[in-house]
């Protein structure tokens, strides 16, 4: 039937009356329900800034931990969180037995509760997962010796600069409920707020998909806040309630997470917790008319509300690199900030794990009187390095130099260690070697070389090689020597055929060295009969040569003296490919925002400036060997080197002291640039484990727009970064020696920061320019292959780059005499481990010296979809694997070695998400008798082993 005009209005006015019924008594629920603002009293305390650790610690923290545990005794309902154990150590140690009880207790009723509980609050663009996750361990050890109360229950870094999704699922696998952070991109976090996002489950790990899912809770503002109780200002309250009210809207819970305190905050701790006492007394007696609730929390407690409410979660993959906090204002320059003290991490983090797998392994008759302690400094400097004002170069240049000091002493200390055990091990029982290392070797700097120019008739320099890696290796070593009169033999006395190669007026020395997993082979140097010099042919003299060629390359050079195309002689094509310097001048002249430390901002030139042609060009062709040395000016030169059976080009690059005669600071560039249409997509790694997809100009979860497109577009890249051309099929690919940001900025290109002089501050607290005047010597790789091959070729150059040779000298000996006295082979393993499997740590769990428990870590190199054949599970039998020593017991545990895995696994707060692939990889945890551990892509695996010696 048909309706009237006055039936369909009165129709129209009863509905309308019906939903405004039903909005206000929503309304009207909404306004009444009650609101949860959990106060975390916390302070957040730098290892290292603008301050040295020691420095801080005296300072400030000492201050801090006394006066914050006096007055959590004096109120119960008092409660505090404390991240960084470094410093909890030092005032521990200082520490009555009495006071020790009463902060037990402390800990033990939750008033004092540890978060986060790494040796250091690390940051996540910089450093590598596996330092991330021993400095971690480190921490959590502490925790469990001392207070016997398993692990932290939340990641908490809520001062690094940006997030990486290795991170995340690194925390999930530490066993944590949660990861709360504050700083992303400010558009990113103004569209999460006005959406109500700022809290979902991330998914960092393609791979391992969900098992490593992590709730996530990013602050809407700062992690700074202050008590705005005043008993002569009535007005406060309302300002607050204003506030607080403001914040909660950006969440969809009844609860909020509000922090009270900041750096080094709770220096005089009573007034602090005396004014919240009284804020929080004066909120919670206006309850009838403000509904709110307010009362000393910790982010544990906090998670666990959220989670009772059983609410669906929105699912975030993406990571949160580089952030901006205003338009002008990316912070991509720390990505490359004091690359030195970049390149001093990594090597001395290299040495460490030397050191750790000689003591693991070699029979425990050699390490009985080693001083332990001299790993652990070693260790915890390490860890002290992954601090986000640390290794990202944002500290203070004095600070700096602190830093260094710290790690040249426990590099000492290492190397002490290591040549001790060494020692004993060649010797077998005889009198130990007396052995020595070259810390400054990637320099051309080793003392124990340089005795060959002197060394007598029939004397031998003994080296011998030391393999990390749990697969066999051969390669060419590169050793410095003093004159091209160098020969090599092996351990039998046998030639072994070498180069020497006078690169910029120095030589080095290169031989195959053929060596087992987890072990070595002792070679001998010598001098030799006088030899004709045929290196540093430059272009003048041989004006025909104009290439340098392996089996696999032929790298040819234009008149220009720079690479103008590839030869590919394994896939039988010819790549043009240029490489050349450039530098961006930071922008200073506009005053809004200048480059710094943190923020990388070019001036506004749409390119950076090209340092032109190389000025001289020397051609060094040995016998095996073949490299170009390239000089631009005095302070870039560099050498592309081309080793026997290599399947990489190696780039040695020398940049600084950077120029700033003209008075503008510099931002050094490589860039090298193809054909390859790679459609503005580029990949780069996370902490070193699986790619990030990159889009110039584009973010694939937020709405993105930039008015810096250069700094926007450059990412953190730990180890590698590489383009692809789906139509040539083909993949050019760039392994670094260290962190440093990187980018493609046009198609076919690929570009890493080098290396940063500025003479401004970009005012983010460090209050000084990066005026840093130190020389680089960085070694790249460049890659070039199927797109079918080439992810295994990168996976297997990173772990010979992040695992490098180590060379360990004897003194001037007779070759005879040195073999009948020490051994000049050794492997710990008895058979290789698959290719896909990284053994990741090997340590000692405590401290006393007769312990023969130690913790195992390893880790599957690849991610799903990479290779047809290795992105697969793989098991391997840890019994029977080791030469000198054999698991008797195993358990697995959480990542960080402290609690059973099984047990980190159920306690671990289940969080529901509007995901529809919420399916996990079927983890195989059923070991047996045999020790049979099982890896899926991407998985890293933790366990508690004792050992017996065989």
């Amino acid at each position: 039937s048909t309706q009237s005009t006055g039936e369909k209005t009165k129709m129209h006015q009863l509905v309308y009356i019906l939903i405004s019924i039903l909005v206000l008594a929503i309304g009207s629920q909404a306004q009444q329900q009650e609101l949860n603002v959990h106060i975390v009293s916390h302070t957040h305390d730098d290892v290292g800034w603008d301050q040295t650790v020691q420095q801080y610690y005296d300072n400030a923290v000492v201050h801090i931990l006394d006066t914050v545990t006096e007055s959590l005794e004096k109120n119960p309902s008092r409660k505090f969180i404390y991240v960084e154990i470094k410093f909890f150590s030092m005032w521990w140690s200082q520490q009555t037995e009495a006071k020790k009880a009463s902060v037990r207790n402390l800990v033990k009723q939750g008033r004092l509760e540890f978060i986060n509980g790494g040796w250091a609050m690390n940051d996540e663009a910089c450093t590598h997962y596996q330092e991330t996750a021993d400095q971690m361990t480190i921490g959590h050890r502490f925790i469990q010796e001392e207070f016997g109360v398993g692990i932290p229950r939340i990641g908490w870094h809520i001062d690094p600069f940006g997030h990486a999704n290795t991170q995340g699922a690194q925390f999930a696998d530490i066993g944590f409920d949660a990861f709360m952070f504050v700083r992303i991109d400010n558009q990113e976090k103004e569209q999460m707020s006005q959406s109500k996002t700022l809290e979902f489950v991330w998914r960092g790990s393609k791979s391992l998909g969900s098992n490593n899912d992590i709730w996530t809770h990013i602050f809407d503002g700062g992690y700074c806040g202050g008590c705005d109780y005043s008993a002569e200002d009535p007005t406060w309250v309302e300002r607050w309630v204003g506030d607080i009210r403001n914040s909660a809207s950006h969440y969809k819970t009844n609860h909020i997470l509000i922090p009270y305190g900041c750096d080094f905050a709770f220096q005089n701790a009573e007034p602090m917790f005396q004014c919240m006492d009284n804020l929080i007394s004066t909120i919670n007696s206006m309850k009838s008319k403000y509904n709110i609730n307010v009362f000393y929390s910790t982010p544990s407690i906090y998670a666990r509300e959220i989670n009772a409410l059983n609410l669906t979660w929105n699912v975030h993959h993406e990571d949160f690199l580089p952030i901006q906090d205003s338009p002008h204002a990316y912070w991509s320059g720390f990505f490359t900030s004091r690359p030195a003290l970049k390149r001093f991490t990594k090597t001395n983090y290299a040495l460490l794990k030397f050191a750790t797998q000689l003591f693991s392994l070699v029979p425990s008759k050699y390490t009985s009187s080693l001083n332990r302690l001299q790993l652990f400094d070693l260790e915890q400097v390490s860890g002290i390095l992954t601090h986000h004002d640390a290794i990202t170069g944002t500290e203070k240049q004095y600070v700096t130099w602190d830093y260094v000091s710290q790690m040249t002493r426990a590099q000492q200390a290492g190397i002490n260690a290591t040549t001790y055990l060494l020692g004993n091990l060649l010797a077998s029982g005889r009198t130990a070697a007396r052995l020595s290392m070259c810390p400054l070797i990637n320099e051309s700097i080793c003392p124990a070389t340089d005795l060959l120019s002197s060394l007598p008739v029939g004397q031998v320099i003994p080296v011998t090689v030391y393999n990390a890696l749990g697969w066999s290796r051969s390669q060419y070593a590169t050793i410095p020597v003093p004159s091209p009169n160098v020969q090599v033999l092996d351990g039998n006395g046998k030639s072994v055929s070498s180069d020497v190669l006078s690169e910029f007026g120095k030589y080095n020395l290169y031989f195959p060295v053929d060596l087992p997993p987890i072990g070595f082979r002792t070679y001998f140097l010598s001098r030799s009969a006088e030899v004709e010099e045929v290196n540093d042919v430059s272009v003048s003299k041989r004006q025909s040569r104009n290439f340098i060629e392996n089996e696999y390359f032929r790298i040819n050079f234009g008149t220009d003296k720079l690479v103008s195309s590839i030869d590919d002689k394994q896939n039988g094509i010819t790549i043009p490919i240029s490489q050349n310097f450039m530098y961006y001048n930071p922008e200073a002249a506009r005053g809004t925002q200048d480059s710094g430390a943190y923020i990388f901002r070019p001036n506004d030139a749409s390119n950076a400036t090209s340092l032109g042609s190389p000025t001289t060009l020397n051609y060094n062709i040995g016998k095996y060997v073949q490299s170009v040395s390239q000089v631009w000016n005095s302070w870039v030169s560099q050498t592309i080197r081309l080793l026997p059976g290599s399947r990489s080009i190696e780039i040695e690059s020398h940049v600084g002291p950077i120029d700033i005669s003209d008075g503008k600071g510099k931002e050094v560039i490589s860039r090298f640039s193809s054909n390859f249409n790679n459609q503005k997509t580029f990949f780069t790694d996370s902490q070193g484990q699986e790619f990030q997809k990159r889009i110039f100009n584009f973010r694939p979860e937020f709405q993105f727009s930039t008015v810096e497109p250069q700094a926007a577009n450059y990412f953190p890249v730990n180890f590698a970064i590489y383009i692809q051309d789906q139509t040539k099929g083909l993949q050019l690919s760039l392994l670094t020696d260290r962190t440093r940001a990187g980018s493609s900025q046009t198609d076919g290109s690929i570009d890493t920061m080098l290396h940063r002089r500025l003479l401004v501050d970009d005012s983010r607290g460090v209050g000084e320019a990066l005026n840093e005047s130190n020389p680089i010597f960085a070694i790249d790789h460049l890659l070039i292959d199927k797109t079918s091959n080439s992810l295994r070729n990168v996976r297997t150059l990173a772990q010979l780059k992040l695992n490098p040779l180590q060379y360990i000298f004897g003194p001037p000996s007779n070759p005879t005499t040195w073999t009948s006295s020490f051994i000049t082979y050794f492997t710990a393993l008895k058979a290789e481990l698959p290719p896909n499997v990284y053994l990741e740590t090997i340590t000692p769990v405590h401290y006393p010296l007769t312990s023969n428990q130690f913790v195992l870590r390893v880790h599957h190199i690849y991610a799903v979809g990479e290779d047809p054949q290795y992105s697969t599970p793989v098991t391997f039998r840890l019994k029977g694997l080791f030469t000198a020593r054999d698991p008797t017991t195993i358990e697995e545990t959480n990542l960080t070695a402290v609690i059973p895995k099984a047990q980190a696994q159920s306690q671990r707060l289940k969080w529901k998400t509007a995901s529809s692939d919420d399916t996990p990889f079927k983890a195989n945890n059923d070991i047996g008798d045999q020790f049979d551990i099982t890896l899926n892509p991407m998985e890293s695996r933790t366990f508690l082993v004792t050992f017996n010696d065989l």
